[in-house]
C-alpha cells in the first residue's frame, strides 16, 4: 500500500515518517479494511506496525 509520493511531502522527514509503502497479508487486509471503514484507526497505524515487521509486512494486530 502506497501511502505517499515524495514530492507529496514537504521534507524527507515527513516522507520517512509517512510516505513509502508497505505489505498486507490477505488476513491483514481484512483487518486493515474493517478498521478504515470506521475510522478507528488511519494507514500510519498501520504502516508503523509493518516496520516493527522485519520484512515490512502488515501481518495483523492480533496474531
Amino acid at each position: 500500500m502506497s501511502l505517499l509520493t515524495r514530492d507529496r511531502c514537504e521534507s524527507e522527514e515527513e516522507f520517512e515518517a509517512y510516505g513509502g509503502a508497505f505489505r498486507v497479508t490477505p488476513s491483514g487486509m481484512h483487518e486493515m479494511n474493517a478498521n478504515l471503514t470506521i475510522a478507528n484507526l488511519d494507514f500510519g497505524d498501520f504502516a508503523d506496525a509493518a516496520r516493527n515487521d522485519p520484512e515490512g509486512v502488515f501481518h495483523g494486530f492480533t496474531g
